[in-house]
């Protein structure tokens, strides 16, 4: 019996695009943030609650930033080389 591959381009460029949207979304959001953290300290919010809040998001900036460069670095090369293959498979 013969393996069969179903691609369904159309569910895998939808999935493609909202990955690239929320990756794009996440950066944007994240250096919104940062600025505005950096604007509060340049305003005068120095004191040790500061800099233990600014600790404290460089720790959440990060550990939301480390999925979204999995997101960018695999998930999305993913699925354009699957993109890629279907394309060509179609096309033979």
């Amino acid at each position: 019996m013969a393996n069969q591959i179903n691609v369904n381009t159309e569910s895998i460029t939808n999935i493609l695009s909202k990955l690239t949207d929320f990756r794009e979304e996440i950066e944007a959001r994240i250096m919104e943030l940062q600025r505005i953290v950096d604007i509060a300290e340049d305003e005068g919010w120095n004191d040790s609650s500061y800099h233990e809040f600014k600790d404290f998001f460089q720790d959440i900036r990060s550990a939301i930033l480390d999925p979204v460069r999995v997101i960018e670095e695999e998930m999305i090369p993913s699925l354009k080389k699957i993109m890629r293959s279907a394309e060509n498979f179609g096309s033979d």
